[in-house]
């Protein structure tokens, strides 16, 4: 928003030299030449004290007012400027229909709309404006009818600072968050002498509160500046913005680092396509890793600045980075996407739209493969100045944003504050594994797939960690998962998660004991369902069925047999019958499938053999299963 001196000389010279005829002390006149020098030398207070001298000389001075004034707008001073901008006004109304539209622009950018749509409307009025300012003139009054439309609304904002933990007297800003809101990354811009480094802090949630941050440290912060962060949902992956490297193919390049335990490895650059000679930055990944947002110059684009989006192909490779079109990018800048863990909603920011004015905040619904047009996320959130980034918990009750505000600890602080509904994300948790061997109790990093049953399509291809064991899967509220985790010489591990009427988005927490491959060790299936009680098996086991299959498959020589389970309801011997018809059901399925015969076999079993209670529908759900157990090796 600030001027270009030049165009301040510009202007000054063209709308000046003949606005003021009466005459004027020598001595004002020389002090607005010594400050026109003072300007070219960009030595702007000095400007100041000889521009308030001339008008101490002249009072009724109106090009030394009206030069005061645009030094003032030069320095973001903008109070002084409307004080400046208004004496010329006093002085002489038809000075220069210019000054109207300057006094707008430093109204408009203290958050006084209703004066500076008085000025901009006033200025529209006048004849023989130039076309380009009453174009922008026209902009400015469309924010100022929003403005103050938005203002009469406010939506509900009470941000809260992070604390002593995370914020100090410099700059923090740019929060990334793991699903579970137990680690916090963001961005820390140093102070090393006159040079100015930006690096990577972390911290931890313990019982509730945040640790004292640290230094993320090397290999990924360096001595050249790092920033612009987002971290894979699971924790296991940054993806973030450096400019100027060696090995980089432009301006600024996004990398990738993957993190083993507590540290993080080294960065790597994504290459083509993602990265091209133009300027990419503020990466941010969805909850299944298969999709990067990122903000972009590089040709094709419809602005300056657009959010663009590449897709993980079967390979492991980022495609051919595709524009998100005119619903969300717009002629000027749109930049720092956030994609929910809902896969379906997207927050970034705009300078492009009417709006409070800068850089403003949005909202974007995907529905139908398509982005919906952006809504504005409204005042207070949204103000005057510049709103740059946010982020937004997976539950979507709470967004994370970087503030100068008054309270805060010196410069830039991260805040969080809650979520007005009309801008929540879909509801999303999360689970949280822990994979060991059963009987060792070593952690195991495990192959682990989250599918859907209703299109038995992959949602979700992690790993679990070599040294914790740890991983995190997000799960969208109203869908049906499997849950597959593998290892190779293990049996593998399933596990069901109905969520189609769960009400709550409370997370799941689970530890996975996977059992060594050897004869005699068994294996639940929990994704193998049947039509209430009958042996007819439901669509929805197909996903098992498909992964038991490849499973004996990949072990040639291993035989197993099918046990089937039921609860106590009902005779034993109807349970026994049941249970074996469901046992020979997949049976039946595996060798139609082309598992041979003699491999398999099958037994009911009834309900003789229940792993808990009958004494509630919990328990009972549990004792209804089906199981394989290794018979051969």
């Amino acid at each position: 928003m600030k001027y270009i001196l030049t165009l301040v000389l510009v202007q000054f010279f063209l709308f000046h030299a003949v606005a003021q005829e009466q005459e004027i002390p020598a001595k004002a006149v020389k002090q607005l030449n010594a400050a026109k020098e003072c300007i070219g030398k960009q030595e702007y207070e000095d400007a100041i004290t000889k521009l308030q001298k001339a008008v101490e000389v002249a009072p009724e001075f109106a090009d030394a007012f009206m030069l005061l004034g645009d030094v003032y707008s030069y320095l973001e001073k903008f109070d002084n400027a409307i004080v400046s901008y208004l004496e010329v006004i006093r002085l002489d109304s038809n000075f220069n229909a210019l000054v109207h539209f300057k006094t707008g622009v430093a109204a408009f950018r203290l958050g006084d709309y209703a004066s500076a749509k008085a000025q901009f409307d006033e200025f529209l009025g006048s004849s023989g404006i130039m076309f380009d300012k009453k174009v922008k003139a026209q902009e400015y009054l469309g924010h100022c009818k929003f403005a103050l439309k938005a203002k009469k609304n406010p939506v509900p904002f009470n941000p809260v600072n992070l604390g002593d933990s995370i914020n100090s007297g410099l700059a923090e800003f740019h929060p990334a968050l793991t699903a579970d809101e137990h680690l916090l990354v963001y961005t820390v811009r140093l102070k090393k002498g006159k040079q100015v480094d930006e690096d990577f802090y972390i911290t931890y949630k313990k019982d509730g509160k945040w640790a004292k941050a640290e230094s993320m440290g090397p290999p990924t912060n360096t001595r050249m500046a790092e920033g612009a962060l987002c971290i894979s949902p699971d924790g296991r992956f940054i993806f973030f913005t450096a400019c100027n490297r060696r090995e980089g193919m432009g301006g600024c390049d996004i990398y990738v680092s993957e993190r083993l335990g507590r540290s993080f490895g080294p960065p790597i650059n994504l290459g083509e396509p993602i990265n091209t000679p133009g300027w990419e930055s503020q990466p941010s990944i969805s909850a299944d890793g298969k999709r990067l947002y990122f903000a972009s110059n590089r040709k094709g684009g419809i602005g300056k600045k657009d959010i663009w989006v590449s897709l993980l192909d079967a390979g492991g490779h980022w495609g051919e980075p595709r524009n998100l079109g005119e619903t969300i990018n717009t002629r000027k800048d749109e930049k720092s996407p956030f994609i929910h863990p809902d896969g379906q909603t997207l927050y970034f920011a705009s300078d492009g739209r009417v709006g409070m004015g800068g850089s403003d905040l949005y909202i974007s619904r995907m529905s139908e493969g398509k982005w919906s047009k952006a809504v504005n996320l409204g005042f207070p959130i949204n103000t005057q100045n510049d709103e740059i980034s946010l982020v937004v918990s997976t539950d979507g009750q709470r967004a994370y944003f970087a503030s100068d505000r008054v309270d805060g600890k010196g410069d830039l602080d991260l805040y969080s504050f809650v979520l007005h509904r009309n801008i929540r994300p879909q509801p999303v948790t999360y689970l949280k594994g822990n994979v060991y061997d059963k009987f060792s109790k070593e952690k195991i990093g495990a192959l682990v797939e989250l599918i859907d049953l209703e299109t038995n399509m992959s949602v979700v291809v992690t790993r679990s960690d070599e040294q914790t064991g740890e991983f995190l899967v997000c799960l969208l509220s109203g869908k049906n998962y499997a849950l597959n985790v593998e290892k190779v010489d293990y049996l593998f591990y399933s596990e069901n998660f109905e969520l189609t009427h769960k009400k709550d988005n409370i997370p799941y927490e689970l530890y996975i004991p996977l059992k060594p491959m050897g004869v005699g060790a068994t294996a639940i299936l929990k994704n193998i369902f049947f039509e209430l009680d009958s042996y007819e098996l439901k669509t929805e086991s197909k996903t098992e069925l498909e992964i038991l299959i490849d499973f004996m498959k990949y072990y040639s020589d291993v035989s197993i047999e099918i046990g089937g389970h039921t609860d106590s309801t009902g005779t034993q011997a109807h349970n026994l019958k049941l249970s074996e018809d469901r046992a020979r059901s997949v049976y039946d399925y595996l060798i139609e499938k082309g598992i041979v015969k003699s491999r398999l076999g099958y037994k009911g079993f009834g309900d003789t053999s229940p792993i808990a209670t009958n004494q509630t529908e919990k328990g009972r759900a549990e004792n209804r299963r089906t199981e394989f157990k290794i018979t051969g090796m």
